[in-house]
């Protein structure tokens, strides 16, 4: 299995890293502005995903949005979901379930391949490909 995640982002510190009172008051000592995923590589067991996105954070709510997007591409899906299934770490039942279900979370693109665009916007959406599948809570 193999695992590459390639990050780079921009904070800003709004305390000491190691200043007792913001210790204490259980206070971040920097916000998160913006985050880029670069890249990302994940693949074993006949599958690969690979993807990269950008977001910034909308900090000062109860918890900071992001908006942005990224996009993902997979390769061998079912190829893995066999596997699984094979190793008996996976019932048949659960598999087909799965294999349904994708089509709620990815575009087919070819033969055992398919892609994904999540995107999250300033009202606090959050989409998979179109579809809103969370919403943060308003402050």
């Amino acid at each position: 299995m193999t695992l590459v995640v390639e990050v780079a982002g921009k904070a800003r510190l709004s305390g000491g890293l190691f200043d007792a009172a913001t210790v204490r008051a259980g206070t971040l000592p920097a916000e998160i502005e913006a985050l880029n995923l670069n890249a990302l590589k994940l693949s074993g067991l006949g599958a690969e995903i690979t993807g990269s996105g950008a977001a910034t954070l909308a900090n000062g709510g109860a918890q900071p949005i992001p908006v942005g997007t990224a996009d993902f591409e997979i390769k061998g899906l079912n190829a893995l979901i066999d596997n699984l299934v094979g190793m008996s770490l996976l019932p048949q039942e659960e598999a087909m379930g799965l294999r349904m279900s994708l089509a709620l979370f990815t575009v087919p693109t070819g033969e055992d391949s398919a892609k994904s665009r999540v995107e999250s916007d300033a009202e606090g959406n959050v989409r998979v490909n179109g579809q809103v599948l969370y919403k943060f809570p308003k402050p």
